[in-house]
């Protein structure tokens, strides 16, 4: 993107009524102009607290004549986010990023405790890392990103991935005979 389009997409993301002008202009300077690297470098400043709401209005905690620190490239970013993450969240994540498309609640609680998956996805939501579809009245949650989704999966050997696939697709199997 050129430099207005990144401005414009930054403050779209922050909200133009709680990002001045030169905030947005000054991010968007830093950014290069990928689009998905502005939305998770926007992320990953709000998460390490350079980036900070306060007062209805978005501001950087550092001087203006510093550089914005951040990370080399999106897998840095991704990475430097499942490193924050719960060995229960992760636990919930890596099935849903074996998975294609969305896969039912049911077929989630099939895997553990139903509190547990309940109270872990919830987490997940709260995070942005998962997103939540009612399609016919039925909860179905995947991982909201693909390139995320691509940098858990590669975390997992072949053994632990097969794992996963037979206990997701027994679930499907005892719930639906598929």
């Amino acid at each position: 993107l050129s430099i207005e389009e990144s401005e414009k997409l930054t403050g779209s993301i922050l909200g133009f009524e709680s990002a001045s002008v030169e905030l947005t202009k000054r991010l968007a300077s830093s950014f290069g102009g990928n689009p998905l690297f502005i939305e998770e470098s926007l992320r990953y400043l709000a998460e390490t607290e350079i980036l900070n709401y306060i007062n209805g209005e978005w501001r950087l905690s550092i001087p203006e004549k510093q550089n914005i620190p951040l990370p080399q490239d999106l897998f840095a970013i991704s990475e430097n986010r499942i490193s924050s993450l719960t060995d229960d969240e992760l636990k919930m994540l890596y099935p849903l990023a074996l998975s294609k498309g969305f896969i039912p609640l049911d077929v989630l609680k099939e895997l553990g405790n139903v509190e547990f998956i309940r109270r872990v996805l919830n987490q997940l939501l709260n995070k942005h890392l998962i997103e939540q579809d009612n399609s016919g009245g039925v909860l179905n949650y995947r991982v909201y990103q693909g390139f995320f989704k691509e940098v858990l999966r590669k975390r997992l050997t072949t053994k632990q991935a097969g794992n996963l696939h037979n206990s997701i697709a027994l679930s499907y199997e005892h719930l639906y005979g598929v």
